[in-house]
């Protein structure tokens, strides 16, 4: 949509009219959310009536994809919990690191059949260039992650219930390739998609799961390290997992974020966009905070807004979410995450903690 091109699929059997009907939903929401034309979609192929039986259900194996951080442990975790337990983990060499990165690929293999024999589950490890080529590299990855994993789930003939990891709870993004309504979109005749755990976010996520062995061994969120380490510390994804841990009081349980340096000190030359300080606020709000993280973290989010950056305007109820963080730093309006910054910024608004 994009790029306004139109789709022939060429010398394969012709699509289901499932998955036809749900290819027209997922390109009208994202139509809705970041514009383009909507493509027309051909096939030369027909499906041969001895094949027509195989597209009546999906089949009965059951797979949920698996990366190590805490959505995917979470989806897991709920789903044995619910009494439908994955047959197979679908882990994807491709998707958070380049697929030719074998030294931390290698590194985290073992945690996940450790991880596939404690449940009792098959391993589907996947390797995949689809990153690299020109479609994906020119678009955004928070746009195309959801129709790249669809891509894998459908050639896994013996596996028909997919289960994708909430990223956000259900009123979070508004426009993400990956969510609670667009997700079961990518379903066809032969494969049912399932987003799993969109009822709470990753803080509360993290707090149902710190008690689980492997969640503590092999929690790995990282995805910029390659020193080996299952998380380098440094990176926002880390840290605010980190302070989220620490928050819950179980930080000391949990090896793959252990650091001699204080997490205030990591925060303090943390440089994060404007949405990336708003997932830490997600974490802190309402959280009682010792008095030398909590200058820390308001140092953070100054940080962030002096970026200038825009924030979505749809962006999970953001007009509330942004006065909390401007109080929070002392301002009496939120409009100072809003408007790109001035010289003026800390003194037209700024009013001192109150």
């Amino acid at each position: 949509m994009e790029q306004g091109v139109d789709i022939t699929l060429k010398g394969i059997h012709a699509p289901d009219s499932t998955w036809m009907r749900n290819f027209g939903k997922i390109a009208e929401i994202f139509q809705s959310w970041w514009g383009g034309r909507i493509p027309q979609v051909t096939a030369t192929g027909r499906t041969p009536w001895r094949q027509r039986w195989r597209l009546l259900r999906p089949a009965a194996g059951r797979a949920v994809f698996f990366s190590g951080g805490v959505d995917s442990f979470h989806a897991l975790l709920i789903l044995i919990q619910q009494g439908t337990p994955p047959h197979a983990l679908i882990f994807v060499e491709g998707f958070d690191f380049d697929h030719r990165d074998t030294g931390r690929i290698e590194a985290y293999l073992p945690a996940v059949r450790k991880i596939c024999a404690h449940h009792r589950m098959k391993l589907l490890r996947v390797r995949t260039n689809l990153r690299r080529l020109p479609f994906f590299r020119e678009s955004l990855w928070p746009h195309t992650h959801g129709l790249a994993m669809a891509g894998v789930a459908h050639s896994l003939r013996d596996y028909g219930h997919i289960y994708i990891a909430s990223s956000f709870q259900e009123r979070g993004l508004q426009s993400y390739g990956s969510r609670w309504d667009v997700d079961p979109c990518f379903s066809s005749a032969t494969h049912r998609f399932y987003h799993v755990g969109d009822e709470v976010g990753r803080h509360q996520k993290l707090d149902l799961l710190a008690s689980d062995p492997l969640v503590r061994e092999h929690l790995r969120v990282c995805w910029q390290d390659g020193s080996g380490q299952l998380n380098c510390g440094v990176c926002e994804k880390c840290l605010r997992t980190e302070l989220s841990l620490q928050l819950l009081g179980v930080r000391d349980q949990f090896p793959g974020f252990a650091r001699k340096e204080s997490l205030e000190d990591r925060l303090g030359r943390l440089n994060p966009d404007i949405e990336a300080a708003l997932e830490m606020w997600l974490v802190i709000r309402g959280q009682h905070l010792p008095p030398a993280m909590e200058t820390a973290l308001r140092s953070l989010f100054l940080r962030a807004y002096e970026h200038g950056e825009a924030l979505p305007a749809d962006y999970r109820g953001s007009a509330s979410i942004l006065a909390a963080m401007a109080e929070f730093c002392g301002y009496r309006e939120a409009i100072i995450f809003q408007e790109p910054p001035s010289a003026s910024m800390h003194s037209r608004t700024k009013a001192g903690p109150e």
